[in-house]
């Protein structure tokens, strides 16, 4: 496992966001992972946290989510309009691919240039509404964030997640 530093509240600066082929904790197979400057988004979590449950989640961006309505649903979180604010899922439990298990949640602006993630969390509410409720209720991480991406590198990223979900029929 990479080392990973823990990016704090106080760094305002812009972080690099791609879309890389990696093996990860559960998955041995390289598949789509979602780095910030060039490490694993899973990784960041336990090295923000120690909490080492966070470890192995994979990207709910992926074409692997079971149900249709939930993909369409992180889907439309993620194409979100520009000037508006939304709980994007980012990561989700491995072996139950869906939201109903482990999901992290970026509470997310895109602007004209930019796209930030304010915070990130998991969901924290009560499993009645879901898939629709998720991120009404969010336990915040408090040792992680912002991330403030490059607009044209965040759609360069999501648009390499969009093409392999084209690319499974989904």
């Amino acid at each position: 496992m990479r080392v990973v530093s823990t990016i704090r509240k106080s760094d305002l600066m812009s972080h690099q966001i791609q879309a890389e082929l990696l093996p990860t904790e559960y998955c041995p197979t390289p598949h789509l992972v979602i780095t910030v400057d060039g490490a694993p988004l899973d990784q960041i979590l336990v090295a923000a946290t120690g909490d080492e449950s966070f470890l192995g989640l994979i990207p709910a961006w992926l074409g692997d989510m079971t149900d249709p309505t939930e993909r369409k649903i992180v889907w439309d979180r993620i194409q979100q309009p520009t000037g508006t604010n939304t709980k994007v899922p980012v990561l989700m439990c491995p072996d139950d691919l869906d939201l109903w298990c482990s999901v992290i949640l970026a509470d997310t602006t895109r602007a004209d240039d930019t796209v930030t993630w304010h915070a990130l969390g998991t969901h924290a509410g009560r499993s009645d509404g879901l898939p629709h409720s998720i991120g009404l209720a969010v336990d915040w991480l408090p040792a992680i964030g912002p991330f403030r991406f490059d607009r044209a590198a965040y759609d360069a990223c999501v648009a390499r997640f969009r093409l392999d979900l084209e690319a499974n029929g989904r």
